[in-house]
């Protein structure tokens, strides 16, 4: 007896869709067939709504171990995962102790392992001289490496020789390293310059990160990431102009990708005056006729993947920059609504394929990361790892049913017409009809498949 069929829903994978029943075994998809009578366990009906593959985050940010506020635990951040229909998150090394040792990158793994209710990825930090560290991370399942050519508190910043250095060292390892592009010379002088000169509201922190160093940086990037080989990838992309660049790198030959973030997708220069410090983020959201370049990008294909960037903080904590903007801790809450914001946004408005969507939302994240395909499809052999969607269902984003550890969101209001009925995580529901089925310990840490 198989445990689990899901019948007469529509399943869609980034190639193809197909009226069919699944039926899971030991955690891992068994059979998709027409038949709907062998026995199982339990069934799910999914008629008149999509099976999807679970959704892969490729850029998250939770807060275990804590090294200051806690403003996200790994417990909090999987549950809303769950209930955004993300069945594995790919989380980036924010925390402290830096993860740019073996030691802390196993130590973290420790930590999180019996809080998360998704399975998880984790990045490793690159920084100046932690080479032979980051082959020691390989060891341990690393998914890629995270690297800033701006400030970041956490995480020291590459200089241009250590960026040289890093991509000869993982090119020849054929893992991923993604960089968070801006200008560092640019932003400093700017944020120095805007609060000398009173400009210190929500309205002015753009004018400290224009779309210039946004380009320059992503143009430096891909000119190493050319040379070198090296498997380069662009994170939370808010500049269209830095994704012609990409593209222009890629015909050459340079193994470059790029992801967007739904901030960058849904949310403006009137947000911004709207929420205030809830609206502050690297790279800040910017103006509407920018968002429709970047929609023309996301809808050509030209952008690879969609990511949360989910970066929580606590209310007090944002409150830092009531009265200048550039004391609030940058980062927005997305994990629970990025994927059913983006479904209405791109497959409702303005006409994405259903295909395409699963593409961005969890195969390409699942390629990029050597996660696939384990994660990131749906076939024999493949973890049952699923979303059931009802693409027709409206709701309206309300903070008391986030599942976040501070539950605050820009979107609040947004009605949306896409809905996750129920994730599945290996077979097992995680959630289900607005309700977390699973305790923290049962996801894993998946390593990369290399």
């Amino acid at each position: 007896m198989y445990d689990l069929c899901i019948k007469k829903g529509t399943i869609v994978n980034d190639d193809h869709k197909l009226k069919a029943n699944i039926y899971v075994k030991n955690g891992r998809v068994d059979a998709i067939t027409a038949e709907e009578d062998i026995p199982a366990a339990r069934t799910i009906n999914a008629e008149g709504r999509l099976v999807l593959p679970g959704f892969v985050d490729p850029h998250t940010h939770l807060n275990d171990p804590p090294g200051g506020d806690v403003s996200e635990t790994f417990l909090t951040g999987t549950r809303s995962a769950a209930a955004g229909g993300v069945t594995t998150c790919i989380e980036m090394p924010l925390t402290t102790p830096v993860v740019a040792t073996a030691k802390a990158f196993a130590d973290k793994q420790a930590i999180c392992t019996p809080k998360a209710v998704v399975d998880f990825a984790m990045f490793g930090a690159c920084i100046p001289g932690n080479l032979s560290e980051m082959d020691r991370m390989l060891e341990y399942g690393a998914a890629a490496f995270k690297a800033f050519t701006p400030f970041s508190i956490e995480i020291p910043r590459l200089d241009d020789a250590s960026m040289l250095k890093a991509m000869e060292h993982l090119g020849k390892r054929d893992v991923t390293l993604s960089i968070h592009c801006e200008n560092a010379d640019m932003i400093n002088a700017l944020t120095q310059e805007l609060q000398e000169q009173g400009r210190v509201k929500p309205s002015d922190y753009e004018a400290a990160h224009p779309l210039i160093s946004e380009l320059e940086a992503v143009q430096r990037v891909a000119l190493l990431a050319y040379k070198t080989g090296a498997r380069v990838h662009i994170v939370h992309c808010s500049c269209p102009e830095a994704v012609d660049v990409v593209e222009y790198y890629r015909s050459l030959g340079a193994r470059l990708t790029v992801e967007t973030c739904p901030h960058y997708l849904t949310l403006n220069e009137h947000d911004v005056e709207k929420w205030g410090v809830y609206c502050i983020c690297n790279p800040p959201i910017r103006k509407q006729e920018v968002q429709d370049e970047l929609w023309k990008r996301v809808l050509a294909g030209k952008i690879d993947c969609i990511g949360t960037d989910h970066s929580a903080y606590l209310h007090t904590e944002k409150a830092e920059g009531k009265d200048n903007i550039f004391k609030t801790p940058a980062g927005i809450t997305a994990m629970q609504l990025c994927y059913p914001v983006f479904f209405d946004e791109a497959v409702n408005k303005r006409g994405m394929s259903l295909e395409q969507f699963v593409h961005m939302s969890s195969t390409a994240a699942a390629k990029l990361y050597d996660l696939y395909p384990k994660k990131g499809i749906i076939e024999i052999g493949s973890d049952a790892d699923l979303v059931i969607f009802d693409p027709a269902a409206k709701w309206t984003v309300e903070n008391d049913k986030l599942f976040y550890l501070e539950k605050w969101t820009p979107l609040e209001g947004r009605t949306v017409t896409g809905r996750v009925d129920e994730t599945i995580v290996r077979g097992k529901t995680v959630y289900r009809d607005g309700e977390i089925q699973m305790e923290g310990g049962y996801g894993q840490f998946v390593a990369a498949l290399r």
